[in-house]
């Protein structure tokens, strides 16, 4: 199990890691405010360093490269499409892009779907409901997302299986241990849906839409807009992420719910928003980024050189004792959260207010119709390796109010 790796050895690739992280990220704090990788390379532990490190000038965005290196995926289309993604790109061209997506992917747009996401929502768990029972990975936490990140960019109701196949095989490419098979289902899947944005995109230039695809289509900025590979690139980064990165969130708030009973019953009053920040923090869905030095700074009062890899873990950073009293209790009334589970500076994650709308949404559906939630298994399994963390699959059994 995870105490079989060395003390202060944080090793991502290592099934141990995946065992238990938080006992492995403890145990390399107990040494200092830096663990290592089995490279040497250094890793964060601490919630200031991190902050520090995802806004320093001289630590450049590495996280996507570092997935392909050490996968050695060196061409093909899931390898050109990485090269576009945002968080792939650097200043000045990512400044340039992230204007653009803002502009078309505002508060506005976000909020445009919390009532279609609120019925699908009680739509999905009107079955579960009369049962009784639930599989809430399969049933809620996969078909959740992919109905709203399509909501929003405008992707048809009849199109929407197909979009979820490509987006689920996209999302396994994102591994420390990448397949042959994995490779070649996530280049075809990439390949599938550029050809189907093609034809999207062509009807929203001549007749848009008040959809985030439109408004991407037509976004402008300082006179500047999205180039057509540009474009293809972020449409299919949204619907990738919005996707994955949720279902993992969903996922993790039920079944941390169903593990602490008392802070389930306290939510009956209310408060799905600071319960949604409470487990952003307990169990973040994105465990870790990397960041390259470009020249050679000091972190965590250590010396990084330049050309060195940084990993900022998320996970740690999130329960750090120097920021949060007891960062090892799950409480839903915690205050002044502000968990680093998106990341933090120019590369905050774009779709972070759309994961939060559809966590609170569940937690509060949940909580207003269900008691005496029970997960039907002894302990979760968590899918190893991937960069967006998920529980395989959450029993669950119920008792409607």
């Amino acid at each position: 199990m995870a105490e079989l790796l060395a003390p202060g050895i944080v090793d991502p690739a290592d099934l141990d890691y995946w065992a238990d992280p938080h006992a492995v990220l403890a145990a390399a704090r107990a040494r200092g405010r830096i663990g290592r990788t089995p490279h040497g390379e250094p890793v964060l532990l601490g919630y200031e360093d991190a902050h520090e490190a995802l806004r320093h000038p001289l630590l450049e965005t590495f996280g996507v490269a570092a997935i392909l290196a050490r996968n050695n995926v060196t061409e093909g289309p899931f390898h050109d499409w990485c090269q576009l993604l945002l968080l792939s790109m650097r200043p000045p061209d990512h400044t340039r892009l992230r204007a653009l997506v803002r502009k078309a992917f505002t508060a506005r747009q976000v909020e445009r779907v919390r009532p279609g996401t609120r019925d699908r929502l009680r739509r999905l768990l009107a079955g579960p409901r009369e049962a009784g029972r639930v599989e809430w990975v399969g049933e809620i936490a996969h078909e959740l997302p992919v109905w709203v990140i399509c909501e929003l960019v405008g992707v048809p109701s009849a199109d929407r299986d197909v979009i979820k196949a490509w987006t689920v095989d996209i999302g396994h490419a994102f591994t420390n241990s990448l397949s042959a098979d994995q490779l070649r289902r996530a280049d075809d899947a990439v390949r599938s849906l550029y050809g189907y944005l093609q034809t999207l995109i062509i009807r929203r230039r001549k007749a848009p839409r008040d959809d985030l695809l439109s408004a991407l289509v037509h976004a402008e900025q300082d006179g500047d807009r999205l180039r057509t590979t540009e474009l293809y690139a972020i449409v299919a980064n949204l619907l990738v992420g919005g996707h994955n990165t949720t279902r993992g969130l969903l996922s993790i708030a039920a079944c941390l719910l169903a593990q602490h009973p008392a802070q389930f019953a306290l939510l009956r009053a209310g408060g799905a928003v600071e319960a949604t920040e409470e487990v952003l923090r307990y169990e973040a869905p994105i465990p870790s980024t990397v960041r390259l030095a470009r020249a050679d700074v000091s972190l965590a009062g250590t010396r990084v050189a330049a050309g060195e890899a940084v990993h900022v873990s998320f996970l740690a950073a999130n329960r750090d004792p120097a920021r949060f009293a007891s960062p090892d209790r799950f409480d839903v009334r915690r205050a002044d959260v502000r968990p680093i589970s998106f990341g933090f500076g120019i590369h905050h994650c774009v779709g972070a207010a759309l994961a939060r709308l559809e966590a609170q949404e569940a937690i509060a559906e949940l909580a207003t119709t269900v008691r005496e939630l029970v997960l039907e298994i002894d302990e979760p399994r968590w899918e190893p390796f991937l960069q967006v963390r998920r529980i395989e699959a959450v029993p669950l059994s119920f008792r409607s109010v």
